[in-house]
This record gives structure tokens, sequence and C-alpha cells, in this order.
């Protein structure tokens, strides 16, 4: 296995202070396999104690970032990139929180083993030696393409049932196959996921939407995330990740083309870029759910405003209110067209508005289906707003508050009865003027726009 210049001289540094450093986990098993990940992470481990690391590092050419301590996690940061080491340890659950209530540090490779969730994730690679020590016939398993669990299944599963969605997805991108008496409990503990984090789901959805982007020149990697979503559909998991989802599983509702919502949106995943599946999903979610109120004065928007809230919220795969924002401006503003008396100063605005999604939203609109006479439309509003982005991109203007070259005390020394509380509110619409009406990040324009923003709207800003 292949490893970074940087990865062995902190194995060496390790050597010199009587230890051994390995690679373990995801890497070491692709790199069995024959495939590369698009970003190798290599996951460091090690029967050396955070606080022992302390020592260790010290005086050396890396740093030390506290992740989780208390359960052996440190980042050893490089000049190169940031490594995770993991002390060795063995977890103890009690059953009933799906989590570890107990991290004991271990000091033998083998007691590591154990603990972790499958036996093809459980092979290390000894840098300093350059050999491959594998306890548990890991290599076996890559070798005969299926996935066993390091101990008992039902013990496995039912103490972390993210290692459900795991061995789910792991088995659709490397095309292993789960055994089958291993798939039955893994099956009857799908209802535990129920009690996973959002945030943990969340971690592992992602992968999956993306997952045919996981490896380079990886065949089996085609259409993975929608063999992975089908799968999900297949076992009743959709409840559990996008609530939607499960009941447009069940519904009746027809796209424009005949064919069923369910189908349509997971085949239209296939040819959906993967920096815009979500929201086109989302979107599509929301049309169905649309379809089945048809009868009912409801709008779009605010079934697809319902949609998101729901699928991405606190309740859902809890998203941010900023992220959620950025799908519904993708979704929302995506539909904006150009009409014959839309000026520069239009587009400009919509630019700004839009601008830290900006790239995503120009990709929705190249991707959405439209009929012949909206397309036309929405290639032409394509054309305009790339002639005014590039405008803007050549002058250089400042895209956050603090780009402006002026202080917060320098616009109260010139507007003394200004809200204190609205300083960061008043700069952005000075910022949005300045690219908007084509000014200058000088001080003389700052000013002069500052005052137009406040007498805009007086009350908004003024004591």
């Amino acid at each position: 296995m292949e490893v970074t210049e940087e990865l062995k001289r902190l194995a060496e540094i390790f050597k010199n202070n009587g230890k051994k450093l390995y690679v373990v986990g995801g890497s070491v098993r692709d790199n069995l396999f024959g495939i590369k990940a698009k970003n190798t992470d290599y996951d460091l481990c090690s029967n050396v104690t955070p606080r022992e690391l302390i020592d260790i590092i010290d005086g050396t050419e890396f740093d030390l970032k506290n992740i989780n301590g208390k359960i052996g996690v440190m980042g050893i940061i490089g000049a190169e990139k940031t490594y995770e080491h993991v002390t060795f340890r063995k977890d103890v659950y009690d059953g009933e929180h799906h989590f570890p209530v107990e991290v004991k540090f271990v000091s033998t490779l083998e007691e590591d083993a154990r603990r972790r969730d499958f036996r093809i994730n459980a092979i290390y690679y000894d840098i300093i030696n350059q050999k491959i020590v594998d306890p548990l016939n890991g290599v076996d398993d890559i070798k005969n393409k299926v996935i066993k669990t390091t101990r008992n299944p039902k013990i496995v599963y039912e103490d972390d049932p993210e290692r459900i969605l795991r061995a789910l997805r792991l088995s659709v991108l490397l095309d292993y196959t789960i055994p089958e008496d291993e798939f039955e409990i893994l099956k009857h503990n799908i209802p535990n996921i129920e009690y996973l984090s959002k945030k943990r789901i969340r971690k592992e959805f992602e992968k999956m939407i993306v997952l045919d982007k996981s490896y380079e020149n990886y065949d089996m990697g085609k259409f993975a995330h929608f063999r992975i979503f089908d799968l999900i559909g297949k076992l009743g998991m959709w409840k559990y990740i996008m609530p939607d989802m499960e009941e447009i599983k069940h519904g009746t509702e027809v796209y424009s083309n005949g064919e069923r919502f369910y189908p349509f949106i997971l085949n239209e995943l296939k040819t959906t870029p993967e920096n815009i599946r979500l929201p086109i999903m989302l979107e599509n979610m929301a049309r169905a759910k649309f379809a089945k109120n048809a009868q009912k004065d409801v709008k779009f928007e605010d079934i697809a405003n319902e949609v998101i809230d729901k699928n991405l919220g606190e309740n859902g795969l809890a998203f941010s209110e900023d992220e959620i924002d950025g799908i519904k401006r993708i979704i929302f503003n995506g539909k904006f067209l150009c009409g014959i008396w839309t000026t520069p100063k239009k587009l400009r605005e919509f630019i700004f508005d839009n601008r830290f999604i900006y790239s995503k939203l120009v990709q929705y609109k190249k991707y959405i289906r439209l009929d012949e006479k909206t397309a036309k439309k929405n290639n032409k509003t394509l054309e305009r707003l790339e002639v005014e982005y590039n405008q803007i991109k050549q002058e250089n203007y400042p895209i956050r508050q603090d780009g402006l070259n002026i202080g917060g005390e320098e616009l109260i020394l010139n507007f003394p009865k200004v809200k204190l509380e609205k300083l960061d509110e008043l700069k952005l619409g000075i910022l949005r003027r300045i690219v908007v009406q084509k000014k200058k990040n000088i001080k003389e324009d700052i000013i002069f726009m500052a005052a137009k923003e406040i007498e805009s709207n007086p009350e908004n800003y003024l004591e």
C-alpha cells in the first residue's frame, strides 16, 4: 500500500517513541480491492492514548487537534493534511442508547479490531514494516466480495444501527453481498434507525446521494446512488430518512410523462449532476405531493416549502436554516426568466441575492425540464446572466460585508444615529448597492451608498 512521505515521517516519530502506527479502514480496504477513492483519507490508529500522543507530537513538525479525546479521537495536523488518529479501544454499549456509553482503551490491535463494524474494515497496514495485519480474515472477505460483521451480527447491528446504512451503502458501491443469515438480522434491526441522531442519518444520506462519485474509474460506481435509494425503498427505510418519499412510494399519482412519481424521482437522479441532486429530488417530491392535492386550493410553492422543511428541517435530516434557505432559493429562483424589459440592474440584483449559490443555480436552470417556449426564454436568461456575472467578476466586487473598504466605526462617525444592531444589515445593503449600481469600493462611494440605503428605510436604520 502506498502512503505519503508525510505519513511515513509520522510513523517514524511513533517508532522513535517505541510505538507502531497503523492505517486502518476504508483506504486499506480500497487498496486491496484495487480501487481509489477521489479523496483518500488515512484513518490512523495505535495503542497511544491522547495524553501520550501530546508528548510524542510535541516538538515535531506536526500539531494536534482534540476532536474527541475522551474516546481517543485526535487530529494530527501535517503540512499536507490532517489525519484522524484513534487509540485502540473497546466500546461498551448498554443495549438501549445505540452508541457507546463507555470507552475503554486497550493495548492490542486484535481487541481494537473486534469493536469495528465489518471485517473488511478491520484490516490494518503497518506503515513502518509495510505489511498488512489482518486479525479477522478481512482479506478473504474482499476476495470473496462479502460483508461480514466482526462479531455476532445481532450484537453489531443492535449496538449501532448506523452500521445498517453503512453495510447497505458498501454492498451497493462495492458490489459485495451480505450473507443471508446476517442480512436477515440486518433487516430485523432496521426499525432501530429511528433512534439514531438526525446528524448521523444525514451523514450517510449525503454519502448515498453522490455514491456514484466515490471512486475514480470504477465501473460498478455507475448509478450507485440510484441503486442504493432503490434498495432503501424496497426495505421500507425511507420513513427514517425522508418520510415524504415513503408516502410517495405508495402513491398512484403520475408525472406528465405517465410514469408514477416514485420511480420517476429515482430515475431522474440517474442523469442529474451531483451538486443539484438534492434540490431536484425535493422539487420532484413536492410535485408528487402537489399532484396528490390537485383538487385542493393550494399553491406549489406552499407544498414545496412544506416538503423541504419536513424532510430537511429539525425533524428531518437536521439541515441548518441557511442550508435550507439555499435549497429553496435554487428551486424557486431557478424559475427566474428575463423578459423584454429586464434591465442589467435587475440581473445584477438577482446575481447578488443568489451569489453564494450562483453556480448551483445556473446548473439547475440548465437541467430543469421545460416546455419548448419556456426553454427558449430560459436559455436566453442564462446567456444574459452569464454576461452580467462575468462583468461583475471582472469588476472584482467584494461579496461579503468584511470586504468593504470601511469599518463599522467609520460608518458610526458618519451616521451617529444609526442603530448599532443594524450595522451588519446596513453593510449588506451598501454592498448590494455597490454591485448593482456599479460603484467603486472606496470610502466616498461607500458613504454615499450608505446614505442612500439609510434614506430608503430610516425607521429601520436610525434611532
